[in-house]
């Protein structure tokens, strides 16, 4: 929903997540969301989306994180976010998605934390000499239906919550998390496309994928955090790390994901280093499965959009982004006849000018009647 107003001189994203209120005799969610409020955006220079968005990226003039539990019903919890200049809306909440998205990767720094925790200690401790705010604490919470002991017992529920806690809370808020841990390990010099500051070894990118699935994947149905492991693209990582990705991911029962079949670059690339197509590279290193899903696709063959439909390998089809790259027209319509599963993506902000799926999904509904006519694809 967008609200516009002409008096507004500075727009932005603000994001509201259905909470749970702070109960009585029950007030540990309560505190753990607290919490995560002031970890996420309670402090522009130390939250997490403060330094992330503000201070490294640079997408945003301010940020905050709120949460008020003092509520008869549920409440909310609220990420707020004003892009800077020559930053849209749409790529102001993309920039948001991608920290939150790191930050439960990444899990919770420990110092950090301990800074929270000494920060709401100490509000707490200044407030026993402030009578007004120690009249509205305990007259807002009696008259929404807690007790004495509640009140009292309000900062030693705060200081026992744990980062794991958090954790938790916030995943019951309903932020949905799928992140991929990407990988690039073949540099310029080693005859890939990464410079070398963005490459790691193999053990190293093996080691930290699986501590990442082992802290944070959740195989559960319907699971709101989950892993998946993402070497980039067949010139971003040697064919040793390839294979040994897809028997980790085997192994630790998670998903895979990389680019494939992109543009002619690609093709002339794997003939001249491997000897083969992207896709029977793909197959080679032991991709070819319904574990794995590919960005982009857009140059596969008759007989390749085939076997990927027997494989089951899943498609993102990002139409903006291989339109502003050049790559082509995936053949969205063949692999579904094929039987793949095919999806959309926005692909990265280096690839396209927001990162707005309504905008996708209409795209892929236009460019699928290009290829074919006025009837081969509906809004559904």
């Amino acid at each position: 929903m967008v609200f516009r107003d002409a008096r507004i001189a500075q727009p932005y994203v603000m994001r509201s997540y259905l909470a749970p209120e702070r109960n009585p005799g029950d007030q540990k969610q309560a505190a753990a969301l607290t919490i995560l409020a002031e970890l996420l955006g309670g402090n522009m220079a130390t939250s997490v989306l403060g330094r992330k968005l503000v201070f490294e990226a640079g997408d945003a003039i301010h940020v905050s994180a709120g949460y008020d539990g003092m509520s008869i019903d549920q409440t909310t919890f609220t990420l707020a976010v004003m892009p800077a200049k020559d930053v849209d809306l749409p790529s102001a909440e993309a920039a948001l998605d991608k920290a939150l998205a790191d930050f439960f990767t990444d899990g919770i720094d420990p110092a950090q934390f301990e800074r929270i925790r000494t920060q709401i200690r100490a509000s707490q401790i200044y407030e026993q000499d402030d009578t007004e705010a120690l009249a509205q604490r305990y007259g807002e919470a009696l008259a929404s239906g807690f007790s004495v002991a509640d009140v009292e017992a309000w900062p030693e529920v705060l200081m026992s919550v744990t980062p794991e806690d958090v954790i938790a809370a916030a995943t019951a808020l309903g932020m949905r998390f799928h992140p991929s841990r990407g990988s690039m390990s073949l540099s310029v010099k080693d005859g890939g496309l990464p410079p070398d500051s963005v490459v790691q070894d193999d053990d190293e990118i093996l080691a930290e994928s699986a501590r990442l699935v082992a802290r944070h994947h959740d195989p559960s149905p319907g699971a709101m955090v989950r892993i998946a492991l993402a070497p980039c693209s067949p010139f971003s990582v040697s064919p040793e790390l390839m294979r040994a990705t897809a028997e980790l991911a085997e192994s630790l029962d998670v998903r895979l994901h990389t680019h494939l079949a992109e543009d002619p670059e690609e093709d002339e690339y794997c003939l001249a280093r491997f000897g083969r197509r992207p896709i029977d590279q793909f197959a080679e290193v032991g991709w070819g499965g319904d574990r794995a899903w590919v960005a982009h696709c857009i140059r596969p063959n008759p007989a390749e959009v085939a076997r990927l439909g027997a494989w089951g390998t899943g498609v993102a089809h990002c139409p903006s982004s291989n339109m502003i790259l050049g790559g082509g027209l995936a053949p969205v319509a063949e692999l579904r006849a094929a039987g793949v599963p095919v999806g959309l993506g926005c692909d990265g902000s280096a690839s396209a000018d927001s990162a707005s799926l309504w905008l996708e999904a209409r795209t892929a509904m236009l460019l699928g009647r290009l290829r074919h006519g006025a009837a081969a694809m509906s809004a559904r």
